[in-house]
């Protein structure tokens, strides 16, 4: 076998039904965008290709505010987006986000009326994008990175209007911290490069693909992998001090951090709380399903949210189970737990566009009915 990281890359995606294993397209795009939250507002997945922006409230039903695209504003009418994977980013009055079509664009946060969008990059867009400054960041399934200016979707100066192309597919999200953009391939590399010019700073390999990438704080970031290893790498000079942590199975999630411990799932249905100072595991609880969605840290709960879908309720300390739960009508989960903005509960997106609030102090799992239709 030539290139055994790309076999595992096309294997995984071929097994969960995205990908044939011949070009690397997702033959049935599905969409699994996370919810954004901006204070009592949230941005979410409504079904695969369209974005809603709700109201959430404590209890009761979520109404909507607006959609995207829609179809009765002339400009958005005939706007088709395939699938959105990537979670909307809230910055200022604007919402940004990008979808499976080879769009990004930036929508008006309070009436949902579309400020720009740029339909002409080179292949699909699956992790989501980094926005930080007066740019925003975003890599595509045709191998491609782009910098783009914030106002107005130009390149950024210094970097080619086609952006760069890499060696292999982006399908995490990228990192922009100072002066650099972290980068992840499912060739099994990481690039740091230089915001002026898209110049490598420095590269990270692993043995098998990572298919997400997160910054754990101002100076580490969270490398996942197919080799079913996950990494601790320096944002300086992008070395793995303490090697790779061992998991059961695949690892393609974002985690979730607190207090210096990194916590996240595999493939395998566990669940690893890992010191990121040290790379050592401090427990491992046995789910049993695949988990590609982020946990979520509420009330020094671990919210876990698998692919049955059942939502497990984890002691952050001991990793005990203190409940699970049944998503009922759900579908699947594969977005992040996201916790809501006054930190009490957890909200969970099924891919069938249903939302659910998980309240680790009562130990249940409620829907939020969406509108005055459901």
């Amino acid at each position: 076998m030539k290139n055994p990281r790309k076999f595992a890359a096309g294997l995984l995606l071929a097994g969960i039904a995205l990908l044939t294993a011949s070009c690397g397209g997702i033959v049935n795009p599905q969409g699994w965008a996370s919810p954004a939250l901006d204070g009592s507002s949230a941005y979410y997945l409504q079904n695969k290709d369209h974005l809603a922006a709700i109201t959430l409230p404590a209890e009761g039903n979520a109404p909507i505010t607006w959609t995207f695209p829609d179809k009765n504003k002339p400009d958005q009418k005939d706007l088709s987006l395939k699938a959105i994977y990537a979670t909307p980013v809230v910055d200022g009055d604007t919402v940004y986000g990008a979808s499976y079509s080879g769009a990004v664009f930036a929508i008006n946060k309070a009436d949902g009326n579309l400020k720009w969008i740029r339909k002409d990059l080179s292949g699909g867009v699956v992790g989501g994008i980094a926005v930080s400054g007066d740019f925003l960041a975003v890599g595509t399934v045709d191998n491609h990175l782009y910098l783009l200016k914030k106002s107005d979707h130009t390149s950024a100066p210094g970097w080619p209007a086609d952006g760069i192309t890499l060696k292999d597919a982006v399908w995490a999200q990228p990192v922009i911290k100072g002066d650099s953009v972290y980068v992840a391939t499912m060739g099994g590399d990481v690039f740091a490069l230089d915001l002026a010019n898209g110049q490598k700073k420095w590269t990270f390999h692993a043995s098998g693909a990572i298919a997400d990438l997160a910054r754990l704080d101002d100076t580490r970031l969270f490398v996942p992998s197919l080799n079913k290893q996950v990494y601790i790498v320096n944002m300086a000079d992008g070395k793995a001090p303490n090697g790779g942590f061992q998991a059961s199975d695949w690892v393609w999630t974002r985690p979730a951090v607190k207090d210096g411990v990194v916590y996240f799932g595999d493939f395998s249905g566990s669940i690893y709380a890992v010191d990121i100072t040290t790379g050592k595991g401090l427990w491992t609880y046995a789910g049993g399903n695949k988990v590609k969605a982020a946990p979520a840290i509420v009330q020094d709960i671990v919210v876990v949210a698998d692919r049955k879908p059942l939502v497990h309720f984890i002691d952050a300390r001991t990793g005990a189970a203190k409940e699970i739960k049944p998503l009922l009508d759900a579908g699947t989960v594969r977005a992040d737990v996201i916790p809501s903005a006054d930190g009490a509960t957890a909200i969970i997106s099924s891919t069938n566009g249903k939302l659910y609030r998980a309240d680790p102090k009562a130990l249940t799992v409620n829907p939020i009915p969406v509108g005055s239709g459901q």
